[in-house]
């Protein structure tokens, strides 16, 4: 690891593996294992509080953060952030301690490693505290994702090629370091490592004179479990508790994280494991538990192949860094927020929405074809921004052979066209290095991001360069541009996307008469799409109740509304005439920010102040 005043700046854009650690022992595990270490972050997105390590460990960028407590929650928060301040993250590791839970399947001992894996109708990791209490009992429902593809790939070949993990690099200490620490990261006793009888009583000290009688193992090298972790918002510290869930759902360990991260993130779970979630946690194997399963993940980081992301920003000189950053920062008014922000500020679609546009004949002819542009437009509330972030996040890119590029007007403060531009300058010269702005920039110096003219001229020319392959550029919210900037763009963009050049622009709007008239005359009719209310209205329809039943089940959970108040809830917005996009964000982050009585009269009090507070 390179000492601090050696270490490098590297921009964001490079990191692609973002490695968790909810507590503090557990980030020391994780720094222990980096082979070189990089200055701060060049900026953060709005509202990034996390503390981040930058590193390299192998080939791969790694942003590591201790999340600094635990629980579902403040583990989804944090990482929610790393997205914004880094947009290439790629891979998400959840990697630290847990609580284990043996059993006559898997000799679990204190020091082991958990590795989250698929088997059976189990994921990999269960939400042990999300349910609902029947007649029977408490019944656990709803599933989580499975760790990424790519990271289970992985791990089969990890699985086949050990089964216990070599300790040594784990305990290479640097010469500085003192006897004090080198104690608490070597093996502790297998003295130590004892487990009790369930249901047997124990002092003020957690002990108990009924122990388990377990034979030694030959070495004490930690076994790799792979299978299902529990994770939830509860400590574990009963053996009883612990016990029911091993044999209900064949759990390996508890631990409080993972159930926040797996269905956003898709993130690998390793554990170390510091104690058995029954009477007698403690903290004694903790740092050695965590450096065992910081060492596993480095052997998961070594076999996972480069990133599949385009930038590669570490190999630009000083000044084409510098310059490619002037891009971005004068993307946007406030040094708060990124162009990537605020697509991300815009809610995701739900499941199974927008399918509409997707199998519409003229979306199908604009996706297909080089060098054409679709505009669309729709009234307020019906889901532009939607449809463009679902464009750009979870359809375009299986694009393989095309660069996205995007930006969304703000009005007030992402609404001008020289931000546009520099906006999509970033994007495309971060994708592919090669086609720099050197030449424009030492003619010109930082003053270039203040001319459209030069702006323009240098995407126009980027474009065309056979470097820069197939691009696709979403422009979401043309009613927000400025309005002297709206003609000029429109004109620019249909010169541009003239059948004959590389470049496709989807671009959505209000159906402002000004627009439209612009629109039709250089475009025509047939590279223009009004979303109306009559044509898909029973489509759009069925997508927002798809997106309300996501909302209310979202709603619940977080509020901890009793099932009759979720029915109630669920009744009086079905009763809601004319429901748009717009119409469900406003009432429901109105409804997770005010405080009301969980119960049915608690809902229709609610609602007889939502009416007003909404639509004022």
């Amino acid at each position: 690891m390179s000492e601090e005043n050696e270490a490098r700046q590297i921009p964001n854009d490079a990191f692609t593996i973002a490695w968790i650690c909810p507590i503090a022992c557990e980030l020391q595990a994780a720094l222990r294992v980096v082979d070189e270490t990089y200055r701060s972050p060049d900026a953060r997105s709005n509202g990034d509080n996390n503390d981040y390590t930058l590193a390299r460990i192998g080939h791969h960028k790694v942003v590591i953060f201790c999340v600094g407590e635990c629980g579902t929650l403040p583990a989804a928060t944090a990482t929610e952030k790393v997205k914004h301040t880094f947009p290439n993250i790629e891979f998400y590791l959840l990697v630290g301690i847990a609580g284990g839970v043996p059993s006559e399947a898997h000799d679990i001992r204190l020091g082991d490693i958990v590795v989250s894996y698929p088997n059976g109708q189990s994921p990999g990791v269960i939400k042990h505290d999300f349910g609902k209490m029947e007649s029977n009992g408490f019944v656990r429902i709803g599933a989580l994702n499975k760790p990424h593809k790519a990271l289970l790939n992985v791990v089969n070949t990890l699985k086949a090629s050990f089964d216990t993990i070599n300790k040594a690099s784990v305990f290479d200490l640097s010469p500085h370091q003192t006897d004090q620490k080198q104690q608490h990261l070597h093996y502790p006793s297998h003295l130590s490592d004892v487990l009790f009888q369930p249901q047997q009583p124990t002092d003020d000290t957690g002990r108990s004179s009924n122990l388990i009688d377990r034979p030694p193992r030959e070495s004490a090298n930690p076994l790799i479990h792979y299978g299902t972790i529990a994770s939830g918002d509860l400590v574990v510290k009963n053996q009883t508790f612990r016990d029911k869930f091993q044999k209900d759902d064949n759990i390996l360990c508890f631990e409080m994280e993972a159930a926040g991260l797996m269905d956003s993130y898709q993130s690998l779970v390793i554990r170390g494991i510091c104690d058995y979630a029954d009477s007698a946690k403690n903290k004694d194997w903790q740092p050695y538990a965590a450096s065992v399963a910081a060492e596993y993940a480095k052997a998961v980081l070594a076999r996972l192949p480069g990133s599949s992301s385009k930038p590669v920003l570490y190999k630009l000189n000083k000044e084409e860094q510098k310059c490619l950053q002037l891009f971005r920062q004068a993307s946007t008014t406030t040094s708060n927020a990124s162009y990537e922000w605020y697509k991300d500020s815009v809610k995701k679609a739900s499941e199974d929405t927008c399918k509409w546009l997707k199998s519409d004949p003229k979306f199908e002819q604009w996706l297909s074809a080089n060098g054409t542009t679709l505009v669309i437009t729709a009234l307020p509330g019906c889901g532009k921004s939607v449809l463009s972030r679902h464009l750009v996040d979870s359809v375009l890119p299986d694009r393989t052979d095309a660069t996205i590029c995007y930006f969304f007007f703000k009005d007030g403060d992402q609404n001008t066209l020289r931000q546009a531009l520099c906006a999509l300058l970033h994007q495309l010269l971060a994708a592919n290095p090669s086609l720099h702005a050197m030449s424009s920039h030492e003619r010109n110096g930082d003053s270039l991001i203040n001319s459209v003219s030069l702006l323009w001229i240098i995407w126009q020319s980027a474009t065309h360069d056979p470097a820069a392959g197939h691009v696709i550029t979403i422009l979401d919210g043309l009613d927000e541009c400025q309005k002297d900037d709206t003609s000029v763009l429109l004109e620019r963009v249909s010169e541009h996307a003239n059948g004959k050049s590389n470049v496709q622009y989807l671009v959505t709007s209000r159906p402002y008469e000004s627009i439209l008239t612009e629109v039709r005359s250089m475009f025509g009719d047939g590279n223009y799409y009004h979303v109306s209310a009559d044509e898909k209205s029973e489509a759009i329809s069925e997508e927002v109740k798809r997106v309300i039943k996501s909302k209310v089940s979202q709603l619940a959970k977080s509020k901890r509304l009793s099932p009759d108040a979720t029915a109630s809830l669920a009744e009086r917005i079905d009763a809601m005439k004319n429901v748009t996009y717009l119409w469900v964000r406003l009432v429901f982050d109105y409804l997770s920010t005010v405080k009301f009585n969980r119960t049915r009269p608690g809902i229709e009090e609610v609602f007889k102040r939502l009416t007003s507070s909404v639509y004022s």
